[in-house]
This record gives C-alpha cells, sequence and structure tokens, in this order.
C-alpha cells in the first residue's frame, strides 16, 4: 500500500515519458533549437566583432581585450538565457491540459490509475525538459568564456541555476491558466503580463518610492524586490556582484532568487492539480445528474403505434415532451465573420472585470510612482508609455492572430470547415476582422490614456495622432503573418512561436548582420543604423521627442546620423506605415486566393450565390 501511494506522488509517471517521447519527435523541436542557437550565435559574433580594431596591439593589450571579450560573452549569455527561459516557457505550457480538454481525452486520461498530481507533473517537466535543452545547447559558449578569462565558474553556475528557476517558474505559471483557460492565446498571454507586472513594473514602482525612504528601510526593500525578480538577478551577476543587496544565505542573492521560483513553480503546480482534480469531478457529478430530457433527449423508450381495434375507442396518443428550440439570430452570408466579430477577447464576464481591474490598477500605479517622482507632467514619460503600448500590441496581435486556425485544428472543427462552401476569402477575411474586432479593448485602454495626458495639456493631437498610427500600421504585419502560421501550423504553439519569432527576425537579424560587416571596416560605416528606418520604436522616441520640443528647434537626426527636420521624420513615418500596410494586406489576399491550395482543399466547382441563399431563406 506504501509502494502505491508513493507512485501515485511520483511526478516522474507515464505522462511525462509519453510527452518526451512525443515532443522529440516534433519538427518544431528542432527548429526551436536551430533559431535559438542561431540568434545566440549572431549576438556572440556581433560582441565578437566589436573587439576586433586593436588586433595589432601589445601583448598586455591583447590579454586584456580578451578577458573583455569573455565578459562581453558572458553578458550576452546572460541576459539571451534569462529573456529567452521567460519567453519560451509559457509558450510550451499553453496548451498542456487545454489541449487535452478539447480533445476529449481528459476523461479519459483521468479514468486511468495516473493522479491529477502525475498528469499536470509530467506535462510540466517534459515541457521543461525542451527549456533545459536550450541551455544546454548555449554551454559551450561559457567553455570559451572560461578559456578567455575574467568570469568566475561560480557566476556561471549562479546564471544557469537562475535561468533554470525561471523557466520552470514560467512553465508552471503557463501551465496553471492552462488548466482554467481552454484557449492557448488567452493563456499566453496572461502569463506575459503577469511576469510584465510581477517583474517589471512592482519592482521598479517599490524601488521608485523606496529611494525617497531611509536609507536602511530602502536597502532592505531593495533587497527583498532584487531576491524575487530574476531578471534584476540576472543584471546584478552580469555585473560581477552576485551578493549585492543580499539578506540570506552568506550573502548568496542568486541562491534566494532560485529558492523562490522554486517555490513559487510548486505552489502553481500543486494549484493546477488541485484546480484539474476538482473540475473532473464537477464535470463528471454534473454530467450524471443532469437528466435526458434536459439533454433534449426523451426518457425512457419510444412510444408504441396506437393499433386501431374494431369496437375499441382509440387509446390517447402518448406525448413525448420537447425541447422548444430558441429562435437564433439571424446569420449572414458569410456565416465566418458573422461568427468571428462576436467573439470575445475574453470569454467570462468576470474574467473580463478582472481584467479592468488589474490594468486600472497598474496604469493608477504607474501614474501615482511618476506623481511622487514629480515625474507625471515630464513628457519623456510618454515615450515610455508609447514603446510600453507598442510592445504589448505587438504581442497581443501575434498571439491572436497565430491561434484563429490553429485553434479550429486542435478543436477538429477545421474539418468541417472546410467541408463547408464557405470560400478562402471568406475564412482569411472572416478570421481578420473578428481578429481587429477583439483588439477593441486594448486599443480603447491606449486611446483612454492618451486622451487623458492629451487633457493635461502634456501632449499634443500631433502626438497622439503618431502613437496610433505606428501602433496600428507597423503591427498591421503581425496580423497577416501570424493568420498565414495559423494556416500552415498544426498547432497553437508552432503558429504562436513562429509568429513571435517574425518580429526578432525582422528587426535583430538584419541589424546583427549589418553590425557584424560595419566592424569589420576601419573605421565603422554604421550600416546597422539603416534599420531605424522600419523600426517602430524609433518614430516612437526619436519622432515624439521632436515633436514634443519643435518649439525649442531642438536638434533632430534621422537614422542615418544627418541632420533632418521633424515633417521630414513624419512623412517617412507615414510612408514606411503605409508599407507595412500594402505587405500585410499582400499576404492576406495571397492566403485567401491560394488557401484551397495551402490547405489541400478541392476547389468549389459551383460556388454558392447570394441570390440562391437568399431565395431559400425567403422561401423556407
Amino acid at each position: 500500500m506504501a509502494r502505491f501511494h508513493l507512485a501515485g506522488i511520483n511526478p516522474f509517471g507515464p505522462i511525462l515519458e509519453k510527452e518526451m517521447r512525443v515532443s522529440a519527435r516534433r519538427m518544431r523541436t528542432y527548429l526551436l533549437r536551430v533559431g535559438y542557437l542561431g540568434f545566440f550565435l549572431l549576438l556572440l559574433f556581433m560582441v565578437y566583432s566589436a573587439s576586433m580594431d586593436d588586433r595589432g596591439a601589445g601583448t598586455a593589450r591583447n590579454s586584456q581585450r580578451a578577458a573583455e571579450l569573455g565578459y562581453g560573452f558572458f553578458i550576452c549569455f546572460t541576459m539571451f538565457s534569462i529573456l529567452a527561459m521567460g519567453i519560451i516557457g509559457p509558450v510550451l505550457t499553453s496548451t498542456a491540459i487545454g489541449s487535452e480538454r478539447m480533445q476529449k481525452t481528459m476523461h479519459v486520461l483521468l479514468m486511468t490509475p495516473i493522479s491529477a498530481w502525475q498528469i499536470v507533473a509530467g506535462k510540466l517537466f517534459s515541457r521543461l525538459l525542451i527549456a533545459l535543452m536550450l541551455l544546454g545547447l548555449s554551454l559551450p559558449a561559457l567553455a570559451v568564456v572560461r578559456l578567455l578569462g575574467g568570469i568566475e565558474i561560480e557566476q556561471m553556475v549562479a546564471v544557469l541555476c537562475v535561468a533554470a528557476a525561471l523557466a520552470l517558474s514560467s512553465a508552471a505559471l503557463g501551465l496553471f491558466f492552462s488548466t482554467m483557460i481552454n484557449r492557448a492565446y488567452a493563456v499566453i498571454l496572461l502569463s506575459y503580463a503577469v511576469q510584465f507586472i510581477i517583474y517589471i513594473i512592482l519592482p521598479g514602482v517599490i524601488t521608485s518610492i523606496a529611494v525617497g525612504m531611509r536609507a536602511t528601510s530602502s536597502i532592505r526593500i531593495t533587497a527583498l524586490i532584487t531576491a524575487f525578480d530574476p531578471y534584476f538577478v540576472a543584471m546584478i551577476l552580469a555585473q560581477g556582484n552576485g551578493r549585492m543587496g543580499s539578506m540570506m544565505f552568506g550573502g548568496q542573492i542568486w541562491i534566494e532568487c532560485v529558492i523562490i521560483q522554486c517555490s513559487m513553480a510548486a505552489l502553481l503546480l500543486l494549484a493546477s492539480a488541485l484546480i484539474v482534480r476538482r473540475r473532473s469531478r464537477s464535470e463528471g457529478e454534473a454530467s450524471a445528474m443532469i437528466p435526458s430530457v434536459a439533454r433534449g433527449f426523451p426518457v425512457g423508450p419510444p412510444p408504441l403505434p396506437a393499433v386501431a381495434v374494431p369496437g375499441i375507442p382509440a387509446p390517447p396518443a402518448l406525448s413525448v415532451p420537447v425541447i422548444a428550440r430558441e429562435s437564433g439570430r439571424a446569420v449572414s452570408n458569410n456565416p465566418i465573420l458573422w461568427r468571428e466579430i462576436r467573439r470575445p477577447l475574453i470569454p467570462k464576464l468576470w474574467q473580463r472585470l478582472l481584467a479592468i481591474v488589474v490594468t486600472a490598477f497598474v496604469l493608477l500605479l504607474c501614474y501615482a510612482t511618476l506623481a511622487y517622482n514629480d515625474a507625471l507632467k515630464e513628457p519623456e514619460a510618454q515615450i515610455f508609455f508609447a514603446n510600453v503600448f507598442n510592445a504589448g500590441a505587438w504581442v497581443i496581435v501575434a498571439v491572436l492572430s497565430a491561434t484563429v486556425i490553429a485553434q479550429e485544428k486542435e478543436g477538429d472543427t477545421w474539418t468541417l470547415l472546410m467541408a463547408t462552401p464557405v470560400s478562402g476569402s471568406a475564412i482569411v477575411w472572416g478570421k481578420a476582422l473578428g481578429t481587429l474586432r477583439r483588439l477593441q479593448w486594448p486599443a480603447a485602454i491606449v486611446l483612454v490614456h492618451l486622451l487623458i495626458f492629451w487633457i493635461a495639456g502634456v501632449i499634443s493631437l500631433s502626438v497622439i495622432g503618431l502613437i496610433l498610427w505606428i501602433i496600428v500600421t507597423f503591427n498591421s504585419l503581425w496580423l497577416a503573418t501570424g493568420i498565414y502560421f495559423s494556416l500552415r501550423m498544426r498547432n497553437t504553439t508552432s503558429a504562436v512561436v513562429y509568429n513571435l519569432l517574425m518580429a526578432p527576425l525582422l528587426y535583430g537579424l538584419p541589424f546583427g548582420i549589418l553590425t557584424v560587416i560595419s566592424n569589420m571596416h576601419y573605421p565603422r560605416t554604421g550600416y546597422e543604423d539603416n534599420v531605424g528606418w522600419y523600426f517602430p520604436y524609433y518614430y516612437l522616441s526619436s519622432g515624439m521627442h521632436g515633436l514634443i520640443y519643435a518649439r525649442h528647434n531642438a536638434y533632430f537626426t534621422d537614422p542615418s546620423g544627418q541632420g533632418t527636420s521633424i515633417n521630414a521624420v513624419l512623412q517617412t513615418a507615414m510612408s514606411v506605415g503605409g508599407l507595412y500596410v500594402m505587405v500585410s494586406l499582400f499576404i492576406l489576399f495571397y492566403i485567401s486566393r491560394r488557401l484551397n491550395r495551402l490547405v489541400g482543399r478541392a476547389e468549389q466547382i459551383e460556388p454558392v450565390r447570394r441570390q440562391k441563399m437568399r431565395a431559400n431563406s425567403v422561401s423556407l
């Protein structure tokens, strides 16, 4: 009996073995490794090319340059690993439980002797192994760093432990939301939002408030916040000061961070197991208690037909209870568009209210912090908000658009949709317009924020127009690419990962290659600055700065470093934004025209005409 109970709490059960075998055979696992290593090697090559300008120096200078190169490699490894683990973790577990529920396999899984704890633990650790494999693939870079010198082994071990702990906690966070929400995009967005709040907003707010307090209290509060935030710990470790602000374990702050992250992961994993167990029991009891009549079926066997006997009156016919159906709303000639524009961003009312309350609380907290530091009326604060809003719009659009069709495939409704006489244009444009419809609440939050500060006289209408133009037009590209990947990929996770990688490929890859080429020339050519011509954050930063201080005739430069006027930059921003929209429309038109070939559906011989549909509806 004791052995049976110990086997029930063992997290390394059959689910882990099954998930590891399945994930090892997926093509996306290998593509993820290639992409991860590709970006990492590009960053290392950029650092190496930056140190090639003094190759003819003496022996002492070469030794110092080698140590500086090792330190640069270590900083790249630290920050890249931490950011990658925080981003990849929720994506890997976004469909861990929700996919089982959508495919109707969760009840079958719970009928086996496998406990809910083993299910969630197996799902978590199998996904975590993928993230840890990425860290393992980048370990040769640390060997090179050790050979170059300047970095201690303790720092390397500390960075690896913090990155692994962050991967564990972020994956557990995605798993926790997956037990409550079936939609993968909602799980990913919620996980990113929680990480942004607890790791960036709250530490920044508390630290800025603690600065104005007494010295002793400020140090203690900063130490607690730093130990809780793995990103702060990573920056401290990259600077070679792992004992800064620590209060426990002999000054090893990274040990505190690892313990906190592992504790959070354990609590989230336990909560996930309890939710899975409770929901399975409640759903099973509810299905058993619902009578057959409530499901729309008659109770008992069907009535026997009445037999007419001469001289005996016929018995009254037995009536069968019939459930009256609600007369549905009229559906237009484009059912895809009709359905998509009625799908909310957040399905349940309490979730919407919670999202509104949390968003308002975070914004008010940021406003209060800026007011506490006398920076609320500073125009530069709006540059920070504009960049944050654009980054949030990128994540939301990229995730939403990448799940519109992939979720149909995971829910076994895509085959049914392909069997209907609906054209490819109706499907693609219906999905695109439905995604835009679900973005109305995030857009309303941005608009309300801008109007508040316009009424307060902090920014002008021209600044509001520039911000809205950049956010809408530049992020339209991720809408088109997301629908394409959602159409081509089999599952939601792959589509989301590929679409999120499009922005680093579009901005980071050319910047890295041009930086390497520029560093190989003496003097440097500065080719990488040309990326700023189509980089949205350049226009949000420099463009807003130029509009705010246009009255002071401040010196203004374009991405190439040449002096120019703010009007020329604004015209360029309008042209580049229009180019983004044109590319997005071209991608959507291409997908809509070739959808049948992309998905392998037969062409429609005789398309359904609207006049026939109207005639049929009138006759009915």
